[in-house]
This record gives C-alpha cells, sequence and structure tokens, in this order.
C-alpha cells in the first residue's frame, strides 16, 4: 500500500510539523505574556514609588517648616500644631499645622502663611490647604487626595526625651514628628521629620 504524501511530505509528517508550530507558537505568545505582565508590574511599582516619594517630600516640606507667629497670638489661629486621633474627622490621626510656604518659583524666600491639615478618609490620605492673607482672612479650603491605599494614618511627637501620641501646644514646637502610613497590600513605611523652627532641633 502506497503512503498518501503531499508535495513529497507525509501527512503524518505534516501534522506532526503542524503541532510543533503550534507549540513553538503557545510558547513564544506565553513568553510575551510574562513579559507583558512584568513590565506592567515594573510600571505599577515604578509609580507606586515615585508616588511615595513625591508624598514624602510634601509632608517634609510643610512639616519640617512649621512656625509660630507671634502677632497672631491674638487671633483666633493659634493652633500652630495640633495631632491627635480622629482630628478634622479623619479615620486615623488628624495633623493640623500653621507653616510658611514660598509661593513664587521667580522670587526666592517669597512666602506666604497658610493652615495645613492631614487625615486618612476612605483609604485616602488627605491634604487640607487654606492660606492665611496678610490681614489675617482665611481663603476657602482645598482638599487634594495625596495617595490611594493606606489603611492606617500614625502619627507620634518627639519632645524632650519621650514619645507623645497627642500635641496642641500654642507655645513652643515639639523637636520632631514620626509619621507611619500603612498601605493595602503593599506594607508601611515610617519617616520622622525634624521640625525646622523648634527651639530643641539641636538637642
Amino acid at each position: 500500500m502506497s503512503k498518501i504524501s503531499c508535495g513529497g511530505f507525509t501527512l503524518l509528517e505534516i501534522l506532526i510539523s503542524t503541532i510543533i508550530f503550534t507549540m513553538m507558537s503557545l510558547t513564544v505568545y506565553q513568553a510575551l505574556m510574562i513579559v507583558t505582565k512584568s513590565s506592567l508590574s515594573i510600571n505599577k511599582k515604578t509609580k507606586q514609588i515615585s508616588e511615595l516619594e513625591n508624598l514624602i517630600d510634601r509632608l517634609d516640606q510643610d512639616i519640617s517648616h512649621i512656625t509660630i507667629h507671634r502677632e497672631l497670638s491674638d487671633n483666633k489661629h493659634k493652633d500652630y500644631l495640633d495631632i491627635r486621633d480622629k482630628l478634622l474627622e479623619s479615620d486615623g490621626f488628624g495633623l493640623y499645622l500653621f507653616c510658611a510656604t514660598n509661593i513664587s518659583d521667580e522670587i526666592l524666600f517669597h512666602y506666604q502663611s497658610k493652615t495645613l491639615g492631614y487625615r486618612l478618609k476612605d483609604k485616602k490620605l488627605e491634604r487640607i490647604s487654606k492660606y492665611i492673607s496678610e490681614d489675617m482672612s482665611i481663603s476657602n479650603q482645598e482638599v487634594a487626595t495625596m495617595i490611594s491605599g493606606v489603611v492606617g494614618f500614625h502619627l507620634r511627637i518627639y519632645h524632650e526625651g519621650k514619645w507623645l501620641s497627642e500635641w496642641n501646644s500654642q507655645l513652643f514646637l515639639p523637636r520632631a514628628v514620626e509619621i507611619t502610613l500603612e498601605f493595602e497590600g503593599a506594607g508601611t513605611i515610617r519617616r520622622v521629620i525634624i521640625l525646622l523652627n523648634s527651639p530643641n532641633i539641636y538637642k
């Protein structure tokens, strides 16, 4: 009995070649999918790291420049730093501060007073800001989401060699503030920020 052939190849050889080609194609496809998923994962991690770096930079800038203005002593804006649980209707700790911020990229040391708040709301760390004009009037507040996926926001204050869980003194500033952020499925980060205007900064 003669073998069935097609263009010099037997049917069995054609079937085997087709199977091998299909398997090679599937292997290449799977490799491409793995590379694509890895690339997406790397891009996601890179974005998360960038968001965290920007957040830490912003927190450091805001908190390190907390200041006390003596001309406000008879004004209603007396709380220069207020830290406690559930402050500002936070789901965790809340932070309220009074600081001086540079409002011009063209003019060096062009500062304006501002009140800021940080709170945890619906797994989002929010930043609440209000500018204070020269006549001490406050503008409308702005609320911005700094980062999402936050499940824990904790604060501690370092003063005279001790760590405290609350602070609302109107007379002086502590030496440092410790911030702890817990992220959903991503671990915990902790940062200690030195207050530049604290009288205890060099102690």
